[in-house]
């Protein structure tokens, strides 16, 4: 999932405004303020003053539509919710907690470095963030010292990579690819990199439509049989990339969640989806999700004749160079770091159960940090796709002109118990990589608070 999508918790819909509070005088309690008002007032102009006022380029330039949909959704869904105060990561990160009895839901903020700190980054999540001291860095001394007290505290486990300009500037491991076998991360070990995986699924079907052999705006049905009518003749390969279907999430459907194992290829996604009724029209709103994403995989299927693993690998990882990165089977091979999960208490444990044999469209790829990065320049250099498909990929699929390609964006990917963090500045070629086999939430604050560092430092 990527910090620029808007996953609401379905089970909070209300009717009434949020109550008001105080927020720190800084840029990210500024925002903070800026965003819970306009969700309180319901109004569609104020969503339109806050779109210009505190979003950043790549947000304005956004359908306004979709912003006002988003946003009065937001309004009847934290009805009656009180602000539980503002929580800094860094200097300009961090959220804002609103409460309702024992519930919570976090607005997650990444603001611009560059003055005057638009929102470059908005998440919104159920549950209140566990309390963490500001995270900053000015080095990577630094952001070492950090990681290397995270491990000794049992807090992280991963891989760190930082370029600048396809050179590498910093690079170490930490922690255990394997705790029953003493198996320590290396910086050639792979990681399960999770939602990350849409991205890959992204760049294949802009490549399609870059060589003509798919249409973005044609409909399922073209390519995929046996699909409801409401679906087959108004979802659109665009919709599924924008998440704009109407499909939610299949991880939570009984069919998946009670036989996981039986989930071994592309076409039993695909399966499911057909079974999955759409939570609204085609095109009228914006659910992230899981759903779109393995239909896309079935496109790829259909459109290239080959497994999506292989295609995968032929349209995106052997053109980028990712030669260490795959669809692996969970715990299978040396290269592989172990998932562990802490979220049940005691100690780490695997996460190997809660995992399909395979991967898929949604997720599930395997990568080194070297290779993600090695992903990101190919992407910022347009090696995997001409310059005005990658423009599509940085601007949500929207054909609109990219108003830049300045400032750093960030990917994430969670399956469970275990998390990265991917940030890249294109025009600088400025990549960042923090990959974890362990769920604490240390990567996503580290590579917020080292963007800040750098994005300051001169070229």
């Amino acid at each position: 999932m990527t910090l620029r999508h808007l996953a609401l918790a379905a089970a909070l819909l209300a009717a009434t405004p949020l109550g008001a509070q105080g927020y720190p005088d800084t840029p990210l309690g500024k925002r903070a303020a800026a965003i819970v008002a306009t969700i309180q007032s319901g109004d569609s102009a104020a969503v339109r003053r806050f779109v210009a006022e505190h979003m950043d380029a790549e947000y304005r330039a956004m359908e306004l539509a979709a912003h006002v949909d988003n946003f009065a959704r937001l309004h009847r869904q934290l009805a009656g919710f009180t602000v539980g105060g503002v929580q800094a990561r860094s200097r300009l990160a961090g959220s804002v907690t609103l409460r309702r009895d024992t519930a919570h839901l976090t607005i997650h903020l990444m603001l611009d470095p560059a003055p005057p700190h638009p929102i470059t980054g908005l998440r919104i999540v159920p549950g209140a963030p566990a309390p963490s001291a500001p995270v900053a860095i000015h080095g990577f001394a630094d952001l070492d010292s950090i990681l290397a007290a995270a491990t000794r505290e049992d807090r992280f486990s991963g891989v760190v990579l930082a370029s600048r300009g396809g050179k590498v500037v910093f690079e170490k491991a930490y922690g255990l690819a394997d705790r029953e076998r003493g198996r320590p991360n290396t910086t050639t070990t792979a990681f399960d990199v999770g939602s990350i995986t849409k991205t890959f699924t992204a760049v294949a079907v802009l490549k399609l439509a870059q060589e003509g052999r798919l249409d973005l705006d044609a409909p399922l049905g073209r390519y995929l049989a046996g699909f409801p009518a409401d679906a087959a003749r108004r979802v659109t390969p665009r919709m599924l990339l924008q998440h704009r279907a109407g499909w939610g999430d299949f991880l939570n459907v009984p069919e998946f969640a009670n036989h996981v194992a039986r989930f071994t290829k592309q076409e039993d996604y695909v399966a499911l989806a057909r079974r999955q009724p759409l939570r609204f029209t085609p095109g009228a709103g914006e659910l992230y999700g899981n759903t779109g994403y393995e239909v896309l995989g079935g496109i790829i299927e259909k459109v290239t004749g080959a497994r999506y693993e292989e295609a995968i690998r032929d349209l995106v990882f052997r053109p980028a160079g990712m030669d260490s990165s795959g669809f692996f089977r969970r715990g299978s091979g040396e290269r592989v770091a172990n998932g562990y999960g802490t979220r049940e208490g005691g100690a780490p444990r695997p996460n190997l159960p809660l995992l399909t044999p395979d991967g898929s469209a949604s997720g599930g790829s395997f990568a080194t940090a070297a290779d993600l990065s090695r992903f990101l320049n190919a992407m910022a250099a347009d090696r995997l796709l001409r310059r005005a498909y990658t423009d599509l990929l940085f601007n949500r699929f929207r054909p609109e002109p990219l108003p830049r390609r300045t400032r750093f964006g960030t990917f994430g990917g969670d399956v469970g118990v275990i998390a990265g963090a991917v940030l890249a500045h294109p025009a600088r070629r400025d990549v960042v990589v923090i990959l974890s086999n362990l769920d604490t939430p240390v990567a996503v604050p580290v590579v917020e608070a080292l963007a800040e560092w750098w994005a300051a430092q001169p070229e």
